[in-house]
């Protein structure tokens, strides 16, 4: 597999996660030296891309947080963050909320230090504003994320010094527009595609930076909720010329979308390569999501799909070939070689013919009368055991699938060989769908969705039923719900399940947290009064009651404690609403 060049670089910089967050590389120290030649400058520019792939960012803790707060996931009840998050329940000590913000604030701060330093090197005009197009590209990819996570954020955009690290939080709108800044600023100054020297790094071209532009506008339009939105017109046009310039297409079979190794997909907008070997670095999704024992590294599954998203999406679309790349429905344990089986399957012992044997069932979701929210009674007709194990188990941990796009099974100890896919195709194609489906160009909207579903039924053999394509004389109404839905489901298992769920404010994100609600094996296990809360139970959000408050609180999390603590600026009056 291709290593990024910026993470070998980085390893030589950093040896631990607590330096990852505490030293500043040699450059910022020594920038003259450093900013004179063509090599140290993409040293030093490594630094910034190796920073956002740490275990506070994308390695590990930005993924902890978009997949648990969601509102699509299940964690242990156990007090732990990982609880609260999944609880939508958040508190502003939490650590996994601490780690995001000081990962992109460290990024933020190499991004800025190098973006200064490298105008008083000795580089070409031209060379300084190529390397400075990729720093601002990475700063703006971070302030994206955290006014899309906190809202209003310090907008820090000089280098480090002590009075910058006092800042008050700056309203959104201008986070976004220094967002929209750095990637225009990206935009002009990257190449339109890389060579074969560049493509061994996955930095980011000129049409990265159109896409994201295209998704930051279609960001701000979803937010004002409302076609008349002119946020949705410069969406498209950004869009649009990422269309045609014919630089991006999708795989043609979803299933070799998240494997282990090469991935040089032409669905990729941006990516990040990962390393195995480094410490405080890397991809620790495998980790993350894979079942104990089921790699050749450690896993833990801390986050899992909620049973009631699972339901909604294989009662949606049975035989969706997708289902089977985003969830995980059964593992082997490595050290004994054991079977084991996850929701909607159950395996048991049974005497069959005087033979002791190992059962294994599986929910029939065609004999449901809805089949996205099966009912106590139909499952229980089924198989009696089902509710046993889904509604009243007081210690399995396989009454919930896994998430298994980033699943390694040749992890290495805590760390994965799968390149992790930040920015890919299907995503912009279902955004721009959105786009044209808010200005009018209904047959534009149908045709992009429709790529989208097209393939995703064409990644099985034979051909499956579903997704199946869009009807083009749908109304503009519904076939917004249908993109809404479709991202979830297209995307289930990446961090923009977070900004999905919550991007069209608390109508939508009620719609979301209410199938949780009222799935009725979720119901029925968190209202079981004979199972006391422990580490394995579902929870119904808000104890059922999903009133304003609760929703508008969770459209954004807290400021983290830690800031709050070391930022003078900022007190717990400034603090978002309901925290």
């Amino acid at each position: 597999m291709k290593k990024l060049l910026f993470i070998i670089l980085a390893g030589m910089l950093f040896t631990s996660c607590d330096k990852l967050l505490d030293e500043s590389p040699d450059y910022s120290v020594n920038s003259t030296n450093v900013f004179d030649n063509t090599t140290t400058t993409q040293t030093a520019l490594n630094a910034c891309y190796g920073y956002l792939i740490n275990w506070n960012g994308y390695g590990q803790a930005y993924f902890e947080l978009t997949l648990g707060a969601s509102g699509l996931s299940w964690a242990q009840t156990n007090g732990s963050d990982q609880d609260y998050l999944v609880s939508l329940n958040t508190l502003n000590s939490n650590g996994t909320l601490g780690q995001v913000w000081t990962g992109f604030y460290k990024t933020i701060g190499e991004c800025n230090s190098f973006v200064q330093n490298i105008e008083g090197g000795s580089l070409t005009t031209d060379q300084k504003n190529y390397y400075a197009a990729q720093a601002r590209f990475i700063r703006g990819l971070c302030y994206y994320n955290l006014a899309g996570i906190f809202g209003d954020v310090p907008l820090r955009i000089a280098a480090s010094d002590v009075d910058s690290l006092n800042m008050a939080r700056t309203p959104v709108a201008e986070v976004y527009n220094q967002v929209a800044t750095d990637w225009k600023f990206a935009a002009q100054y990257l190449p339109e595609e890389l060579t074969s020297d560049q493509s061994t790094y996955s930095m980011p071209t000129k049409y990265t930076a159109y896409a994201y532009l295209a998704k930051l506008y279609w960001t701000l339009g979803s937010k004002e909720n409302a076609s008349s939105s002119s946020n949705w017109g410069v969406a498209k046009a950004y869009g649009d010329s990422v269309i045609n310039a014919g630089v991006y297409a999708l795989q043609s079979n979803y299933n070799q979308l998240f494997v282990t190794g090469e991935n040089d997909t032409k669905e990729s907008i941006f990516k990040l390569n990962v390393s195995t070997s480094l410490s405080g670095m890397g991809s620790r999704l495998s980790w993350l999501f894979a079942p104990y024992g089921s790699t050749t590294g450690i896993s833990w599954a801390r986050f899992k799909p909620s049973k009631a998203f699972y339901n909604w999406f294989k009662g949606t679309y049975p035989d969706d070939p997708r289902l089977k790349v985003a969830f995980s429905n059964s593992y082997t344990t490595l050290s004994n070689s054991k079977k084991s089986y996850a929701y909607p399957n159950i395996s048991y012992s049974a005497t069959v013919n005087g033979v002791a044997q190992t059962i294994v069932d599986s929910l029939d979701y065609s004999k449901l009368a809805d089949p996205t929210n099966p009912t106590i009674d139909e499952i229980t007709a089924q198989n009696a055991k089902f509710a046993a194990v889904w509604t009243a188990s007081t210690g399995s941990n396989e009454g919930w699938p896994f998430y298994a796009k980033y699943i390694d099974p040749n992890a290495t100890a805590q760390l994965g060989n799968k390149q992790i896919l930040v920015y890919r195709y299907a995503d912009f194609l279902l955004l721009m769908a959105d786009v044209n489906n808010e200005l009018g160009n209904t047959a534009v909207a149908v045709s992009l969705i429709n790529q989208v579903l097209t393939r995703a039924r064409n990644s099985a053999t034979p051909t499956s039923t579903y997704p199946e394509n869009v009807s083009g004389s749908i109304s503009q109404t519904a076939l917004r719900d249908k993109i809404f839905n479709e991202r979830l489901f297209e995307l289930a298992g990446e961090p923009d399940n977070f900004y999905d769920v919550r991007r069209r404010g608390t109508e939508y994100f009620k719609h979301v947290l209410e199938r949780n609600n009222n799935d009725h094996i979720t119901a029925a296990f968190a209202g079981n009064s004979a199972v006391s809360l422990n580490t394995y139970k579902d929870r119904l959000f808000n104890n059922g009651t999903l009133s304003d408050d609760f929703l508008k609180k969770n459209l954004l999390e807290p400021i983290p404690q830690t800031e709050l603590n070391t930022n003078t600026q900022i007190t717990a009056g400034d603090q978002n609403f309901g925290y």
